[in-house]
């Protein structure tokens, strides 16, 4: 992702910054991130394609414990952030990345069912193209044919419940009290796109 912060838009005219920011990584791969900062171990599975898909990744060599990237054709989506001070407005604005074929996605599956082997998977991200609006419940029933969670909570799950993501950590805490499993963590942005 990246972010910029100015003080107004002016339409037909170049707007000079006041911030720059540069944050590698999707809704999965931040929570991952998080969860590294909070001491525990936690395997990120997620999709790259490209020259930003390569700049991703050594952007989060220092940021992560296990990355197992699957590579795809294409160009790695870069989202961005406009930070607007006066009015006090922001805009999201999403990137379009590459297809995924059914080879790739059960690739990044694969990893994140034998990475989730500890007792927890944390599924997250948007779904891509190429990739079947169900993909969470398949993974979810995959999880729970293994013992692994017996009720996962994806990102969406945790948005409309009002809880912000950033306390996804507590909740991975006490399915992990719960489940008596290590503190151990496995998180895959299966339906992202490996956002940049």
């Amino acid at each position: 992702d990246v972010s910029y912060e100015f003080l107004s838009l002016v339409a037909d005219q170049k707007v000079h910054v006041d911030h720059t920011r540069f944050d590698p990584g999707g809704n999965g791969i931040n929570v991952g991130r998080a969860l590294k900062r909070l001491g525990l171990v936690a395997t990120n599975c997620c999709l790259l394609a490209g020259e930003i898909g390569n700049l991703v990744e050594r952007l989060l060599e220092q940021n992560l414990d296990n990355l197992q990237a699957t590579r795809i054709a294409g160009e790695t989506r870069i989202n961005c952030t406009i930070l607007e001070k006066n009015p006090r407005v922001q805009y999201e604005l999403d990137g379009i990345g590459p297809h995924v074929d059914a080879k790739a996605l059960e690739q990044v599956a694969s990893n994140f069912l034998k990475g989730s082997q500890a007792g927890l998977g944390v599924l997250t991200g948007s779904i891509p193209a190429g990739v079947p609006e169900e993909v969470y419940g398949d993974l979810a029933e995959r999880l729970r044919q293994r013992g692994v969670v017996d009720r996962p909570v994806t990102e969406q799950q945790v948005q409309r419940r009002g809880v912000h993501v950033d306390l996804v950590a507590q909740v991975l805490g006490r399915h992990r009290r719960a489940l008596d499993v290590p503190a151990r963590a496995d998180v895959a942005p299966v339906g992202g796109e490996g956002d940049a």
